[in-house]
């Protein structure tokens, strides 16, 4: 680690900017802050060019000499401005073992925060002293619960590529975030308890009521089969996802997030019988958290899917799914389209969160299978989703039975003849 300070800070003092691996970071515990590493705005790794790290710098020490000139003179603390604790913040959650995405959406929701703290709240101000009060940087001491609604509002009024307005569940999600940057700064002693405007806030949304509907074991097994029989060509002689008839069958009998099953590789299949798992188990990457991983029994219909992909692609590492020219597998919802709109659904209507939820619930509906056993193939810490989503099979599907399965012929006297003649 290499140590340049070429340019001068407000106080003379050279800026101490570190190299570790190429990448620079400024050395604030002449702030009180700890290393910070020199990210341009919406990049994820800091830079590696010594020009721009130095103008980074300047700007970091610019913005923490003003957010200790504004909390001293209105006798706060100066260690709880915004940008210092959301990164303590974050980094908290990478030592609670968060997995990188989830750190990575905490930090976007949080710099749509300190841009409306910092900027935006102050140019919509309606007074002098009002844009005094809301200039940036901010310390947390000045946030309250109507800035708090106020930064709801503006969340809601913000539209999507679709036109769409934020929903209720996105707002709480970034306001999840903001609370946990004052629990960090209470936590470090910056803030008193019970100073968080988060948790005062009596009007912020709700939980959803999941809108995900439950398939029933007629349909999977029709999705299925169109996967299975569907033709590979496509407009301008381009070939569509092949591997969509096992990649389908995946998500069906795994119940595996969309990100764990295009991170499964084949080293994760395993085909030996135990005494656990008479048919074979799979490991399922868990993309949350580390605690995430686990494992899902191979039941017996799939494992004849998996091992018949595996002849035909003649993989032996690397990735389980792959497209035609083997790269990984990107956006397939227009395939899926092509699937479901051969059994008789619209475009949009099935995707793979439907996989998950039926997965789910007609495990629950198998001989001596509990609501702890689903638990823990789904990868859920508590049994309070497995309650409130999952259950709806117990009383809107069949039994499974003694096998979990998705056989055409299991299932065929619960289903349409016409659609199953549209198959064939």
């Amino acid at each position: 680690m290499r140590k340049v300070g070429t340019k001068r800070g407000r106080r003379g003092a050279a800026l101490p900017i570190y190299w570790r691996d190429g990448i620079a970071y400024l050395d604030g515990r002449r702030w009180g802050k700890g290393r910070h590493p020199l990210r341009v705005q919406g990049e994820v790794r800091g830079t590696k060019d010594p020009a721009v790290a130095e103008r980074l710098a300047r700007e970091l020490v610019d913005g923490w000499e003003g957010a200790k000139a504004t909390a001293e003179r209105l006798g706060l603390r100066p260690e709880a401005d915004f940008a210092t604790a959301g990164d303590s913040y974050l980094m908290g959650l990478q030592e609670r073992k968060r997995s990188d995405g989830h750190v990575q959406y905490m930090h976007r929701c949080l710099l749509r925060a300190l841009h409306f703290f910092d900027v935006v709240q102050a140019e919509h101000a309606a007074t002098a002293a009002e844009r005094k009060r809301t200039r940036g940087p901010r310390n947390l001491g000045t946030i309250s619960v109507p800035d708090v609604r106020a930064f709801m509002r503006w969340l809601r009024s913000h539209t999507g590529r679709r036109g769409e307005g934020m929903s209720d569940g996105t707002v709480r999600l970034h306001l999840a975030a903001l609370s946990g940057v004052f629990a960090q700064a209470i936590s470090d002693g910056y803030l008193e308890l019970g100073s968080n405007p988060v948790t005062a806030l009596l009007d912020r949304p709700s939980a959803p009521r999941s809108p995900t509907e439950l398939l029933k074991p007629e349909e999977c097994a029709l999705l299925l089969e169109s996967a299975r029989t569907i033709v590979h060509s496509g407009p301008g002689g381009r070939a569509p996802l092949e591997c969509v008839y096992p990649l389908l069958a995946f998500y069906l009998y795994t119940g595996a997030r969309d990100g764990e099953v295009r991170r499964a590789e084949v080293s994760d299949l395993h085909f030996a019988p135990s005494p656990a798992y008479p048919n074979g188990w799979i490991r399922i990457r868990g993309t949350k958290t580390e605690r995430g991983e686990r494992v899902t029994p191979m039941h017996p219909h799939h494992a004849e899917i998996l091992r018949a992909h595996l002849r035909t692609t003649g993989c032996i590492e690397g990735l389980l799914f792959t497209t035609a020219d083997g790269g990984p597998v990107g956006d397939w919802r227009k395939t899926l389209d092509t699937v479901a709109r051969r059994v008789g659904y619209t475009d949009g209507e099935i995707r793979t969160r439907r996989f998950r939820t039926s997965y789910a619930s007609h495990r629950y509906t198998c001989d001596n299978v509990d609501a702890n056993t689903v638990r823990l193939e789904m990868g859920h810490s508590d049994l309070q989703m497995m309650s409130r989503v999952y259950a709806n099979a117990q009383r809107n599907s069949e039994r499974m039975g003694a096998e979990f399965t998705y056989r055409l012929d299991r299932w065929a006297h619960l289903m349409n003849q016409s659609t199953l003649e549209q198959l064939v």
